[in-house]
């Protein structure tokens, strides 16, 4: 395509520069090169102005992501802990206003400010929960894993059981090998020292509540299980001979709030047994 020498001009970077015809060639030429060299420095000017704004920038970025992933960590690491000693009860509120009533000998662990994200615990002992409605709710133990969105439940989790029952709405619990149980309301389940799960059971509420009335109430549980029950209560060593509890059941109600000597003398009135106390802390039942 052809221009004509108007267009030719137009495009001329310096058709702006207005020449003295008066002056020599080479006084021409000196002031162009004058002109030429401050364009340059200009550019340069404004070039390493960019340089230095650019960098600036990808610094003040990279400080905001530091922060952010400083304060996720933060968020995620920083937890609270409680823990109750024996023969003691407490409510505890999470943030979600989900409420723990924490049986004694008990604890758990949480992240408070990450808790919005997620909604997990760390926890061994015995619990009762009472979930808001939200986003999935986990209880970690050693023995197992618990999951709900919005329910009520009662976890009984030590290194050699880890029991789960159901009040309200729908429990999923796991154990090691992730092998998985549904339970709904008035259904337990059971994990054993192996891991092995039992088949999800109905179980009496009053019996496996009770301790939140702070009762014992057994209806012919395994006087192993009485006695082991006891300890954990009350945070002493029971000794009983293999002989004296073998195939024997217990039946009947115990006030938490008695001593444990008012305990343990009734479960000797019932099977006519002994009571020696070796220890502050120590016990044994023999025969007579």
């Amino acid at each position: 395509m052809k221009t004509n020498k108007k267009e030719e001009l137009d495009q001329f970077p310096f058709q702006n520069v207005q020449v003295d015809y008066k002056k020599s060639k080479e006084d021409i030429w000196s002031e162009m090169e004058i002109k030429i060299n401050d364009l340059e420095d200009r550019r340069d000017i404004q070039e390493g102005r960019g340089r230095v704004i650019s960098l600036s920038f990808i610094r003040y970025a990279a400080a905001i992501f530091i922060f952010l992933i400083g304060m996720v960590s933060f968020m995620k690491l920083y937890t609270v802990s409680e823990y109750l000693e024996a023969g003691l009860t407490k409510d505890i509120a999470l943030p979600d206003g989900s409420v723990v009533t924490l049986n004694g000998n008990s604890s758990l662990t949480y992240a408070p400010y990450w808790w919005r994200f997620d909604r997990e615990l760390e926890f061994e002992g015995e619990a009762f929960f009472s979930v808001k409605k939200g986003k999935r709710f986990k209880v970690v133990s050693e023995s197992g894993t618990t999951q709900v969105l919005g329910t009520s439940f009662n976890i009984f989790a030590t290194t050699f059981n880890y029991n789960v029952y159901c009040k309200t709405g729908k429990v999923k619990v796991e154990n090691k090998y992730q092998e998985s149980q549904i339970i709904t309301p008035g259904q337990a389940v059971f994990i054993n020292s192996q891991s092995e799960m039992s088949a999800v059971s109905e179980i009496n509420e009053r019996e496996c509540l009770a301790w939140m009335s702070h009762k014992f109430i057994f209806n012919t549980t395994p006087l192993v299980k009485v006695i082991s029950d006891i300890s954990r209560q009350y945070n002493v060593k029971i000794e009983v001979s293999n002989r004296l509890l073998k195939d024997k059941d217990f039946t009947g109600v115990l006030d938490r709030k008695n001593s444990i000597d008012e305990v343990l003398q009734t479960i000797c009135f019932s099977f006519d047994l002994k009571l020696k106390k070796s220890t502050t802390n120590h016990y044994q039942l023999t025969g007579k």
